[in-house]
């Protein structure tokens, strides 16, 4: 026995103890360079799957023809000038971008409404109306109500400044409910000053009310909110649109 022999014998002992994965089959003998590789044995119909497939038949394409040159048109061209206008063309206009579209339409509707404010200050005299009772300089008129709280709440949280001769809080004539606003009328002078400095910035029901004096029949030309008057700006707000974002008032 010769040497090489002797080698292929212990490799192969050797190669048998190994465990091998389920995917590889174990060879009966090792592989080495100079021999060729060996094949693992596989189905007839997985060889198929791998199998090459047919070369694609070469179809020539339809021959397809060039496009045609126009003509006619320079050939009577003298007929076709008659057609063209002589004139200067006029000036290109600019339509309106959709921000330009937006404030147009925003300072329409504020003239609009700057117009129909002077048409009803021009109507408003609290002097003549029905539900305004009472002596101005006697009477404070309560704001940022709770819209929950009653005639009676109010008259009680007043008292306290001495005698109320009259409460009344303003409601809507068509659902009854309140505005957030009322009037309260004192019989002394000195408990009207009283509540007027003290009962500022006073808790009744759950907010803080701001308490003034009347000033619709004590200050001449005289205007409310509602007609563009009053005091304060929290209405006076600009659109984002024009001035940046509007950051909304803290309460």
């Amino acid at each position: 026995m010769c040497i090489r022999d002797r080698y292929q014998r212990r490799v192969h002992g050797e190669f048998r103890k190994m465990k091998a994965p389920m995917f590889m089959p174990q060879f009966p003998f090792p592989f080495f360079p100079g021999n060729a590789a060996p094949k693992p044995p596989i189905a007839t119909h997985l060889l198929r799957l791998f199998r090459p497939r047919l070369n694609i038949e070469y179809v020539p394409g339809e021959k397809r023809s060039r496009c045609r040159s126009l003509d006619g048109i320079l050939d009577n061209r003298r007929d076709y000038l008659q057609m063209f206008e002589e004139e200067d063309p006029p000036e290109a206009t600019r339509g309106e971008t959709k921000e330009e579209k937006r404030k147009r339409r925003y300072f329409e509707k504020l003239e609009t409404h700057k117009t129909d404010l002077k048409d009803r200050s021009k109507e408003y005299v609290p002097a003549d109306d029905p539900n305004v009772e009472g002596d101005p300089y006697k009477t404070i008129i309560v704001a940022r109500l709770n819209y929950e709280t009653t005639e009676k709440t109010l008259k009680k949280e007043f008292e306290r400044y001495g005698p109320v001769k009259r409460v009344r809080i303003v409601r809507d004539p068509k659902t009854e409910k309140s505005r957030g606003y009322g009037f309260v009328e004192f019989e002394k002078v000195e408990d009207f000053k009283t509540a007027y400095k003290q009962a500022n910035e006073r808790r009744i029901d759950g907010r803080k009310v701001v308490v003034d004096y009347e000033r619709g029949r004590t200050i001449a030309g005289w205007l409310p909110k509602r007609l563009g008057g009053g005091l304060g700006d929290t209405r006076n707000t600009t659109p984002s649109f024009l001035k940046g974002a509007v950051r909304p008032r803290n309460r």
